[in-house]
């Protein structure tokens, strides 16, 4: 799956089984909705799905077998959990030593932490987790719920994570939500979590993490605090494209310059 707006397609045909490729949309956080598309496509045949960056590594080839076996007693599940982080400064082999260890989410909550406080906790600085990287989820449930969609700078992980745990009003504080965007997650939120019922999973074991960009740079906390001065309703802001990537519906210029320079100011590509 790929989305570019002006410039030509990254990935070739013969890049991938099934290779769909759109050309539209605006700038904004289009993963969720992408990943929509993506599942329409997915074969009859297949009984899970899962999403993953393209910038992480599974040292164990078995991941996929161990994520299947997880989800014929979870609903969703992160196949991880322990986080090796691979940065400029480490070797550059890709099972060289971390320069950083952490845990995927749901293992830190089977290991006590409180359900209550994951939309709100600094799950890097004070849990020493993440919620993303990687997820897999039994096909049936990501067909009639989807993927949340609408957190337009980032941080849709979190909002899916949160819902399935049944923990969204912290998630709602932290991203600053107003009323029209609780309104809107919690009309998908509500259905999903009735659905999974907290039946969240994990694979013991490593995924390494090719860090690249800086935490400073995508600013994770403060962008949802920048966002809200601007009055997001994703009711009204946002519409679909022919080809189901999200553009803006409406003419707020300077909330469609923010979002843009925000994702120009992450500076992704560098390590």
């Amino acid at each position: 799956m790929e989305l570019a707006y002006d410039a030509d397609w990254e990935l070739e045909k013969d890049d991938a089984e099934i290779l769909i490729r759109l050309r539209g949309g605006d700038v904004l956080w289009q993963k969720e909705r992408l990943l929509n598309v993506a599942m329409d496509a997915v074969p009859d045949y297949c009984e899970a799905i899962a999403w993953l960056d393209c910038d992480i590594i599974f040292p164990d080839e078995n991941w996929g077998r161990l994520t299947l076996h997880q989800l014929e007693k979870n609903a969703i599940v992160q196949p991880f959990s322990q986080i090796y982080d691979q940065t400029s400064e480490t070797d550059t082999a890709p099972c060289g030593p971390p320069h950083r260890t952490r845990t995927s989410l749901v293992y830190r909550v089977a290991d006590n932490a409180p359900i209550s406080e994951i939309g709100n906790a600094r799950l890097r600085n004070e849990w020493n987790c993440a919620s993303g990287l990687a997820w897999a989820g039994r096909r049936d449930i990501l067909r009639q719920h989807g993927l949340y969609d609408a957190c337009i700078v980032g941080g849709g992980d979190r909002a899916i994570a949160c819902a399935a745990y049944g923990a969204w009003k912290p998630l709602q504080r932290r991203q600053c939500m107003n009323n029209a965007q609780r309104r809107f997650y919690e009309s998908w939120a509500v259905p999903f979590h009735e659905c999974v019922n907290a039946n969240v999973g994990y694979v013991p074991g490593v995924v390494i993490n090719l860090v690249h960009g800086t935490t400073t740079n995508r600013n994770q906390a403060r962008r949802f605090q920048l966002l809200e001065q601007y009055d997001f309703d994703p009711f009204t802001d946002l519409t679909l494209d022919r080809q189901g990537a999200w553009q803006w519906a409406t003419d707020k210029q300077e909330m469609h310059d923010f979002v843009n320079q925000y994702f120009q100011l992450r500076a992704e590509d560098t390590v």
